[in-house]
């Protein structure tokens, strides 16, 4: 399946890790368990992920 694919389908949050992932891109999941839609902070998120990837 494509990710075009996928998005259509609903599944846009594990099929962009399977494809980025696919791609040698750092993914990884953090669930924040009663969150309700933008109530996080994503691009702190993007800042930890890539910390973690890059040993910083």
């Amino acid at each position: 399946m494509s990710l075009i694919e996928a998005l259509r389908k609903g599944r846009d949050i594990q099929a962009a890790e399977a494809y980025f992932g696919g791609l040698q891109f750092p993914v990884n999941d953090k669930v924040i368990a009663g969150a309700q839609h933008c109530a996080f902070d994503q691009v702190g998120r993007v800042t930890e992920v890539w910390n973690e990837a890059t040993a910083q």
